[in-house]
């Protein structure tokens, strides 16, 4: 018997484990959906190819910006269960046996304090934005958003000073 004449079998599927996945990236359309009117929140869509079409990302800062609004539909614990129960169906489906989901509060209270933090004068910061970040990223972590903020802000003001014009930054090309 030659190597040419054994019938090669292919293996099992193997199991599959998810790490540090990022659960509000798991958030279908038709959920996302779903949740948003639960909780009486407008999208920029009102379908789920319109919400489909959201989700093909152009550029990192688009994806930033529907992560911010699917984060922001979420806001009970209701919502929280769904997308855990739908996802973890998801993964089971494709073999998965172990996932190590999370979701991201810290991010959404930084986000907060920061924009907070950039309003012009004359806006008080809230307590409240202070509290839910300082309980969410530790007081290292509340001085730490607080400086890069500033620092954000500070190069602003020397452009607009400067009377620079936004636009978009382009790598310089390969040489």
């Amino acid at each position: 018997m030659t190597s040419d004449d054994r019938q090669l079998t292919p293996p099992a599927p193997a199991p599959k484990i998810e790490l540090h996945v990022h659960l509000e990236g798991t958030v279908r359309p038709a959920t996302l959906l779903t949740i948003a009117r639960r909780n009486d929140l407008a999208l920029p869509a009102d379908t789920e190819a319109g919400i489909a079409a959201l989700y093909e990302y152009r550029d990192f800062q688009r994806f930033l910006d529907v992560w911010v609004m699917t984060t922001n539909c979420l806001r009970t614990g209701e919502d929280f269960r769904q997308v855990v129960v739908e996802y973890a169906a998801e993964a089971a489906s494709f073999g998965a046996v172990y996932l190590e989901g999370i979701f991201s509060p810290a991010e959404r209270a930084a986000l907060a304090l920061t924009d907070a933090l950039t309003q012009l004068p004359g806006n008080p910061l809230p307590d409240h934005v202070i509290a839910e970040a300082e309980a969410e990223l530790g007081k290292e972590g509340l001085a730490a958003a607080t400086w890069v903020a500033i620092t954000i802000n500070a190069w602003n003001r020397v452009a607009i000073a400067g009377h620079e014009q936004a636009g978009e930054y382009e790598p310089p090309a390969a040489a």
